[in-house]
């Protein structure tokens, strides 16, 4: 059985209380190099090098110093430096949500370009992503709020949007996360949760008994491993 752990944030405000621990901390911030301290976004590839995505670019960090990226293709003069999603897909390349599109990372040339391939496929992807999964298939999906999800193959590109009777300004997919047997679920602003049905190739509502009876917001989605 698949366990998704979800994040919420109830109506009412509550205390966080910490115990003691023997952890090490290090602090980095614009002091330390970093090229804003609002950090949006932070992934850890294959190599080991910590990425950390920001409100003004790209920084990868190798445990002794930072070394910053523009996000900007200057063959097609496109960029945009507000970083909310990071994924490192099966050939080490990174995947870089932005709010204006998808742009990403090759580590054989150092350098960023803008995926329009996309926009080819399904139209304007100029929009704020919200974060970026893969799956086993080596399929990437795609959160953009005001659009909702896609799913970007070799096949091209599916759009999945919330179900008949959803608004978008009432409830829209906030976060997705793939499990470990490749399903991609979601969760929405209003509370409710989604898999992707691979039969009907599309997002399905899964009734949950929370144990609140209070009206929650989910935040986040994460997959829990065995």
């Amino acid at each position: 059985m698949i366990v998704c752990i979800i994040v919420t944030f109830l109506v009412w405000p509550f205390n966080v209380y910490t115990q003691d621990c023997d952890q090490i901390f290090s602090h980095l911030s614009i002091d330390e190099g970093l090229s804003a301290n609002h950090v949006k976004a932070i992934l850890r590839d294959k190599d080991g090098f910590l990425w950390i995505g920001t409100t003004n670019g790209l920084n990868r960090y190798d445990g002794a110093s930072v070394k910053r990226y523009t996000c900007y293709d200057e063959d097609k003069r496109k960029g945009n430096n507000n970083i909310g999603a990071l994924y490192e897909d099966t050939e080490g390349k990174i995947w870089i949500g932005t709010d204006r599109g998808v742009y990403v990372y090759n580590p054989k040339t150092d350098k960023i370009s803008y995926a329009d391939n996309w926009d080819k496929l399904s139209g304007d992807f100029m929009n704020w992503v919200q974060a970026i999964e893969g799956d086993k298939k080596g399929n990437l999906w795609v959160l953009i709020p005001d659009m909702g999800i896609f799913r970007t193959s070799a096949d091209g590109v599916n759009r999945y949007e919330m179900p008949a009777g959803s608004q978008y300004k009432e409830d829209y997919f906030n976060d997705i996360c793939v499990t470990p047997d490749g399903t991609l679920w979601a969760c929405s602003s209003n509370g409710k949760i989604f898999r992707h049905d691979k039969g009907y190739d599309e997002m399905v509502e899964v009734r949950c008994n929370f144990p609140s009876s209070e009206k929650m917001k989910f935040t986040r989605i994460i997959p829990a491993h065995d």
